[in-house]
């Protein structure tokens, strides 16, 4: 139906690719944002009560901030970074909190979810929280395959080799 309905020459896009999903749903691929906007705005109007559309933003990164103090919540991270570190000139609501976490070792780490140019100013440098210098990494999960016992981050593929 949506290919008998949308004709990407007529609206200017340039399809790359076409997939079906296992859900049923299809994923199209376009070269730039402004062509997806198009494709969307077309398949709203001419199928927009029988095909509901999504546009894939890119996540944010996460960071994990390391030891911080026990008077640090959530709540108060984001007023906290500001507040003791003044070269960051983001807005509010630019440091997102997600979840604070214990180790082993009974240390408490939180991560945040910032955007990309935020990110590049809390890495290189040690962030002050409080009394205390905290480290900042990328939150990275390696998730493990049970088929071939391999540790591989989320967005790669494991084949079970």
């Amino acid at each position: 139906m949506l290919i008998t309905q949308i004709n990407s020459a007529e609206i200017k896009v340039g399809i790359e690719s076409v997939k079906s999903l296992r859900d049923g749903s299809v994923q199209i691929e376009t070269g730039s944002v402004q062509e997806t906007e198009t494709l969307t705005n077309c398949i709203k109007d001419k199928l927009g009560d029988k095909i509901g559309t999504h546009i894939q933003r890119p996540r944010k990164p996460r960071l994990k901030t390391m030891n911080i103090p026990e008077e640090i919540s959530t709540d108060n991270i984001e007023d906290t970074i500001m507040a003791q570190y003044t070269e960051i000139d983001t807005g509010k609501g630019e440091i997102i909190p997600k979840f604070i976490y214990e180790t082993k070792r009974h240390t408490r780490n939180i991560v945040i979810e910032v955007n990309s140019q935020t990110r590049m100013k809390l890495i290189e440098n040690k962030v002050k929280i409080g009394l205390i210098n905290c480290n900042i990494e990328d939150y990275l999960v390696a998730v493990r395959c049970f088929k071939c016992s391999r540790f591989y981050h989320r967005t790669s593929n494991c084949r079970g080799q």
